[in-house]
Parts: C-alpha cells; sequence; structure tokens
C-alpha cells in the first residue's frame, strides 16, 4: 500500500496517536475503522448543534426546543468529502494534484466527477470547519 501524503497539521495530530497498524483510522485492535460509525459517533454530532452551541444529544429542553444551527454544513458523507477535498486541491494547485491525491489513473475522472465549482456558502462553511479547530491551546483538535 502506497503512503497518503497528509497536510502537515494533520500529520502533527496523527503522529501523537499511538501506531498499532498501518491504517491512518485503525481501531485498537489495528483494524480499519467503520467510516460509517465514525461519521455517527463523531462526526455528525459535532455538525449537529443547536443554536445555543449545544449537540443534539447533549441538548436540554428546559428552555427552548431544540433549533439546528444552520450555520454549520450539513454532513453529506464521505463521498462528498471527497469532492469537497478534489476540489480544494484543484483551487489551491491544479486538477493534476487533485487526480494524484485522490489516486485517479486519469485526470479526466477527476474532473467530470470530482472537482465542482465553489460559491460563497461554501466557502462559508469551510471557514467554520476551521474555527471549530482554532483553538487557544494549540492542540488542533475541536474546541
Amino acid at each position: 500500500m502506497a503512503p497518503v501524503h497528509v497536510p502537515g497539521v494533520l500529520a502533527e495530530m496523527l503522529a501523537e496517536l499511538p501506531h498499532s497498524s498501518e491504517y491512518i483510522l485503525a481501531t485498537p485492535t489495528g483494524r480499519p475503522i467503520d467510516l460509517h460509525n465514525l461519521a455517527a459517533r463523531a462526526i455528525v454530532p459535532q455538525l449537529t448543534r443547536c443554536i445555543c452551541g449545544v449537540m443534539e444529544s447533549e441538548h436540554q429542553k428546559s428552555d427552548h426546543e431544540f433549533s439546528r444551527d444552520t450555520s454549520l454544513p450539513m454532513w453529506r458523507g464521505f463521498y462528498s468529502a471527497r469532492r469537497g477535498i478534489a476540489t480544494a486541491f484543484a483551487d489551491v494547485d491544479n486538477a493534476l494534484a487533485a487526480k494524484s491525491h485522490l489516486r485517479h489513473s486519469n485526470v479526466s475522472t477527476t474532473t467530470a466527477h470530482y472537482v465542482k465549482s465553489v460559491d460563497v456558502a461554501a466557502v462559508r462553511a469551510v471557514d467554520k470547519i476551521n474555527e471549530l479547530f482554532d483553538n487557544a491551546n494549540g492542540s488542533g483538535r475541536p474546541n
């Protein structure tokens, strides 16, 4: 299996984790994690917050009903994340960079199915995600 090049901030976070496997995202036994489980357990709860800032699973109805914070992006799955990464690589560098990162054999596959145009709302959503990781202690973990 060929190594995967990752951004420096991610490499630093991964370096802090114990390595029991060749996989970046591994279970304690060294097997690859279930991505659907990861999304349900970690990603979706972070993106499903009330306007008061509390995750839906921890929200109490004591003083108000849960109302989703629509400034956070909706989780659309890992395929959408893959398209987003391809679009970002193509925007920052070029379509060949996106092709290589996604490990496609032909750049036309990348440009036809993965690289998308970016509107202002999408840029705002990415900025919101970045804010989740912008904290004073510098750990690189979500606030």
